[in-house]
């Protein structure tokens, strides 16, 4: 799970992003929530978060109390950083400003941003633990995907990999000669993020915002339309998007 503390200052902003986050990224456990800039920082320091989601103007009457100012206060801490604000000119100042910052987010917040906010912090602190602990090294070396489970972790040969498919918070994942899917608490944007640290990333193709694809296994794209479908070696079968169409396209005739 990823500790988060969550520093806006806007009452309605700071209910609509804890009730995304519950639902929709629930590796996200929010340990505290911090409306003014004193209380956050005490917090920060304190509970010592993985990630802070943080707004940027934390006070209207007084300018000098904002996001940037809070992090001057902060120890040199070990953190992951999202931006929060409602004004798209400071949002180069947040990505600038301090290296822990993985993204910015604009308000009224989107979904799919935050999604793929919170699968960069993912991914950081999987690369952190690659570098840290051999168990990971070895295994990412090997191919493998790392998911966590309730007895430990199971390492996922990427190359069994047959289809990824998009089940609300969480993800399907389909393996060559097995009949049910796994079923992982991560979203799409956390797999694809992965892909980037291996070998294997060439092999994955996303042709649609709910499905991922392993290139090995295709075995005939059915036109409908202008969009299309993939028929895959195991009879599975992910849709075409008419955006993404093109690009499948040039993508199978590449590999």
């Amino acid at each position: 799970m990823i500790r988060a503390i969550i520093v806006e200052d806007e009452i309605p902003s700071r209910n609509t992003l804890r009730k995304m986050l519950i639902k929709h990224c629930p590796n996200v456990d929010i340990i505290h929530e911090a409306r003014e800039f004193n209380s956050g920082l005490e917090s920060i320091i304190k509970n010592k978060p993985d990630l802070i989601f943080l707004d940027i103007q934390l006070s209207e009457s007084n300018p000098k109390e904002n996001g940037f100012e809070l992090l001057k206060r902060i120890p040199d801490l070990d953190f992951h950083l999202i931006f929060t604000t409602s004004f798209l000119d400071r949002a180069e100042d947040a990505i600038n400003l301090d290296s822990r910052t993985c993204f910015f987010l604009t308000k009224p917040f989107n979904l799919n941003k935050l999604i793929e906010a919170v699968s960069r912090v993912e991914l950081k602190i999987l690369q952190k633990k690659i570098n840290q602990n051999p168990i990971y090294a070895r295994s990412h070396i090997k191919g493998r995907l790392p998911i966590s489970g309730t007895n430990g972790i199971e390492f996922v040969p990427f190359s069994q990999i047959v289809m990824l498919v998009a089940d609300g918070s969480w993800t399907k994942m389909y393996l060559w000669r097995e009949t049910k899917p796994k079923v992982i608490c991560h979203h799409l944007a956390w797999f694809e993020s992965h892909f980037e640290l291996d070998e294997h990333k060439k092999s994955f193709l996303r042709p649609h915002r709910a499905y991922i694809v392993n290139i090995d296994y295709i075995k005939e794209f059915v036109h409908d339309g202008h969009s299309g479908k993939i028929i895959l070696e195991n009879g599975l079968v992910a849709m075409v998007s008419e955006e993404k169409k093109k690009f499948v396209l040039q993508s199978i005739k590449e590999f």
